[in-house]
């Protein structure tokens, strides 16, 4: 069997699945938009378009400081709370036991990824309260300072505890030397990975990539629908759209690159 009959047979294998599932997919849409029409007729497109307005002005203005300021709770107590861990366990570590190590690195490994979360969310939930326009963000004064304050100290705990993520990683492996308020700091690290750390960053950062994918699939669909039927404008669905052309078109540039240089 030569390969364009096998390419051939691996074509007619998948087929069936393939059109299987976009028939699903079909269906669930038409029945989710019939179901979408339907329940905007019986509203009436303005009285949904109006409620959804003021629920936006409801969480942006009454509920996202709060948020807000929960997010600057949970960044300090989080932070406090994993160094302590970690500094626990190091103090343990003999510099060998790599059962030890493991353990420290695994529990770094969540504090980042939380602090990370944590950061967007306060991104999310500060551009929320000015949402609304300027002239409402701004009513009162205090709410004003106090969820700007409020983003900064964000930013600025996520910063100083994800220095001491670093710095306790390096403690761990000695032969990383960059700093996390160098501007380069991902590129310095990632050049101070040995050949296994590369190959895990890869594998991660692939299925990131196929996650970002689905993910930019599915806001797709959402923003599309909601575009139709509460009139979101297409604003929305530009913003995936630009991400998600990004993301592919990053791919593509640097498989080409990797291929030229016989990686």
């Amino acid at each position: 069997m030569n390969n364009s009959d096998e390419i051939k047979q691996a074509n007619k294998k998948a087929l069936p699945k393939f059109l299987l599932i976009e028939v699903i997919a079909l269906i669930a849409g038409g029945v989710i938009g019939f179901v979408g029409i339907m329940a905007l007729l019986s509203v009436g497109e303005e009285n949904a378009t109006a409620a959804l307005a003021r629920a936006g002005t409801v969480f942006a203005v009454g509920v996202a400081p709060w948020l807000l300021a929960a997010c600057v709770a949970a960044q300090l107590l989080c932070g406090l709370a994993f160094t302590a861990k970690v500094k626990a366990i190091l103090a343990t570590w003999d510099g060998e036991d790599e059962t030890v190590s493991d353990r420290a690195d695994r529990v770094l490994s969540t504090a980042m990824w939380i602090s990370s979360i944590l950061v967007t969310l306060s991104m999310f939930l500060f551009a929320a309260f000015y949402s609304v326009g300027f002239a409402v963000s701004t009513g009162s004064a205090a709410r004003f300072f106090g969820t700007t304050i409020l983003f900064l100290a964000a930013w600025v705990i996520s910063i100083r505890f994800q220095q001491q993520y670093v710095d306790m990683t390096k403690r761990l492996y000695p032969e990383k030397k960059a700093s996390v308020y160098d501007m380069r700091f991902q590129k310095e690290w990632f050049s101070q990975c040995d050949e296994a750390e590369r190959a895990a960053i890869g594998q991660c950062s692939y299925r990131a990539y196929r996650a970002v994918n689905n993910a930019c699939i599915a806001l797709w669909l959402v923003f599309t629908l909601a575009g139709m039927f509460l009139g979101t404008g297409f604003l929305p669905v530009l913003a995936v759209c630009v991400i998600w052309a990004v993301g592919q078109s990053v791919y593509s540039w640097w498989g080409r690159r990797l291929s030229a240089r016989g990686i």
